[in-house]
């Protein structure tokens, strides 16, 4: 049984993958200020700013995989710049730290990257393609893949657009504001300038098994859903699913000249992984089915 230390175990992407690998693997997490019981898991209190603390729990663990999902990604946070030095130490130094830690041990590091890390100028994006960030989180994702890349021995980078389900209490998502919002009988605004081409958390999770499974490595690999869709049409089709008024879902006031297109090409991941993607309609029967099965 493969032994996977998932640090960020506490936070919307660390702890659904927490739940999903904990029944297959020997899962260990880490958390910074929110711990969170997973079932079949241990949780482990951790800073990335304290060096000789990381080594050691690396060493008493000895993982054979490190996943890395530490930080936070909502925009108004991460594009605040008062938190920039926050942001740099999480998604650069944390990554690096971590790296100089595990080399000795022979983990393969994989670092949980983002669409962001390109320039939005005409989206379906390859893993081949250059990336030219113009968003802060964006920026430091570049910085940590560079590091990773220029140091680790045995890695995986893997490019994600937003996911869509439920997070803990401490880290609701998008998705849960909207249906506290929509619960309320409150509208929401979004927006309609930007394009990703979304899937849901159960698909990202089951992909980063199959990576974990995979003897790939030192690469980067892309995931996302078949349809691009702006925030407001998801909005719309997520209302329309859940019997919410059409008119709680109104659009954001335009902030640029242009739209942006994040979305993601993962051809490399179909074929070398064999994942089948689906497209909006599909990720939202699937999101349904996982949001009725929390609830029960």
């Amino acid at each position: 049984m493969k032994s996977i230390l998932i640090i960020g175990g506490s936070g919307f992407v660390g702890s659904h993958l927490a739940g999903h690998l904990g029944a297959r693997y020997k899962v260990v997490t880490t958390h910074f200020r929110h711990p969170l019981k997973v079932p079949e898991t241990n949780d482990l209190p951790l800073s990335v700013a304290k060096l000789d603390w990381l080594k050691e729990m690396l060493f008493s663990n000895q993982p054979e995989v490190i996943i890395y999902a530490a930080g936070r990604s909502e925009p108004e946070w991460t594009e605040d710049p008062k938190n920039a030095k926050a942001l740099d130490l999480v998604q650069v130094a944390g990554p690096t730290a971590i790296l100089s830690a595990s080399q000795m041990l022979g983990s393969k590091v994989i670092y949980l990257s983002s669409s962001h890390v390109f320039d939005a100028t005409r989206g379906n994006y390859y893993e081949t393609d250059v990336t030219m960030p113009i968003t802060a989180m964006g920026k430091v994702k570049v910085g940590a893949e560079n590091s990773i890349r220029g140091r680790a021995l045995n890695y995986l980078i893997l490019r994600s657009p937003p996911l869509l389900g439920r997070g803990p209490a401490s880290h609701p998502t998008f998705v849960d504001r909207w249906a506290f919002d929509w619960g309320r009988g409150h509208t929401v605004a979004a927006d309609d300038q930007i394009r990703h081409n979304y899937a849901t958390m159960s698909e990202y999770c089951a992909w980063v098994q199959r990576c974990i499974e995979s003897p790939l490595k030192n690469r980067i690999l892309h995931f996302g859903g078949l349809s691009r869709t702006s925030e407001y049409e998801l909005a719309c089709s997520l209302a329309a699913r859940f019997g919410v008024a059409a008119n709680k879902v109104v659009r954001k006031p335009a902030t640029a000249d242009k739209k942006l297109d994040y979305s993601l090409n993962f051809t490399q991941s179909v074929k070398l992984l064999e994942v089948q993607p689906m497209l909006l309609k599909q990720s939202i029967d699937l999101l349904e089915e996982n949001l009725l099965v929390s609830g029960a």
